[in-house]
């Protein structure tokens, strides 16, 4: 069994819901309290981050699809070699950054970046992006940052009519928002927390 001290296990029978009965009393009001706090050295939530673009937070964001970093490797082999390759590294690539938001007045702005680059304006177009992942109580944590990025794909909403006719219990599913999709291209991924 692991050593741990008296006010440790408390915590962790109080958070189970049991620390009275093994105690043989009641919890004090301070481990109840730490008990009840999130374990920060557990993983975070997948649905509480926010979008910076250059130091801005820009709302509504409702998907980030982070890029996959792959190192590419190159086989090599000299004449002289054994039959079997080396492997070195290659080039570093680095897929694009996916951001999905419902429409608003406000997005329009997204649209104009996206115009930006479309004119050939890619120089002024390149921004600095971060994601953050956010706790339980909405503090900052894990953030990953994209340098020099600019877009390169605009989605706009597929628009619906019959949207309307879906019924009740299939509502609030995404299917009556009108939502667009924006691709960021990069130069390189780093995680910075």
């Amino acid at each position: 069994m692991l050593n741990l001290d008296r006010r440790t296990a408390l915590k962790a029978l109080t958070a189970a819901g049991i620390g009275a009965a093994v105690s043989g009393g009641s919890a004090s009001a301070e481990d109840r309290e730490s008990a009840a706090l999130p374990d920060r050295r557990g993983p975070y939530r997948n649905h509480r981050f926010l979008v910076e673009i250059d130091g801005i937070a820009i709302a509504g964001f409702s998907e980030v699809l982070l890029p996959e970093t792959v190192i590419q490797d190159v086989e090599y082999r000299e004449g002289t070699d054994p039959p079997i390759a080396r492997e070195l590294a290659g080039a570093n690539r680095a897929d694009t950054l996916v951001l999905k938001k419902g429409v608003t007045t406000d997005s329009i702005a997204l649209f104009e970046w996206v115009k930006q680059a479309r004119q050939g304006k890619v120089e002024s177009a390149r921004r600095t992006i971060a994601v953050v992942l956010l706790d339980e109580e909405g503090n900052p944590g894990p953030r990953w940052e994209f340098k020099q990025a600019w877009p390169i794909r605009y989605d706009a909403p597929d628009l619906d009519a019959h949207s309307d006719d879906v019924p009740v219990w299939q509502r609030g599913q995404n299917n009556d928002i009108a939502m667009e999709t924006l691709e960021v291209t990069h130069e390189g991924m780093e995680r910075v927390a």
